[in-house]
């Protein structure tokens, strides 16, 4: 008692499980089980049906996937959580996780509804990004659109003597 049970199916590059409040595992899967990280969902859906939903949750992150459940579980969304799934062959994928609370006529959550998309791409190109400003010879910051800095290179604490920590979320004047 107290898991949850997962409907799954796949479409376009995401992935996607209808989960019920109640005990953890594949229940029904239409196609295929969503594969995260691979272009083309790899996993026949019978492989998956009857089995728990953490075979493609990491150990380390059940808490975490109970944690998720049980927000929704109190009608919470949780949009876009960055969290890590596990592929069949056991490695391991960087993905956005959309969940949100499936209700009833009578407004009942009697489930919830979870999309998951593969970002393993952008976390690359994010510490391609961070490494590149690291690299650089002169002090760099970003500041987002209100004015408040967001990333420092080390290079702009050395020039300056504060720590990344004291300057990010400044205002820049």
């Amino acid at each position: 008692g107290g898991g949850h049970r997962a409907h799954a199916g796949a479409g376009g590059h995401g992935a996607c499980a209808l989960l019920e409040l109640g005990d953890a595992h594949f229940e029904r899967a239409d196609r295929r089980v969503p594969e995260p990280g691979v272009d083309e969902p790899v996993r026949p859906a019978r492989e998956a049906i009857g089995k728990p939903i953490t075979i493609i949750i990491p150990e380390d992150r059940w808490a975490e996937e109970t944690r998720l459940l049980d927000e929704i579980g109190h009608g919470a969304t949780v949009h876009h959580d960055e969290t890590v799934r596990k592929r069949k062959d056991g490695t391991l994928v960087d993905i956005s996780l959309a969940l949100s609370s499936i209700k009833d006529k009578s407004g009942k959550i009697i489930g919830a509804s979870k999309i998951a998309r593969d970002i393993t791409g952008l976390k690359k190109r994010e510490t391609q990004f961070r490494d590149f400003l690291e690299a650089a010879q002169d002090g760099i910051l970003i500041v987002d659109h209100e004015g408040k800095i967001v990333i420092v290179n080390s290079q702009t604490e050395r020039l300056f003597g504060y720590s990344r920590h004291e300057l990010l979320g400044r205002t820049v004047e």
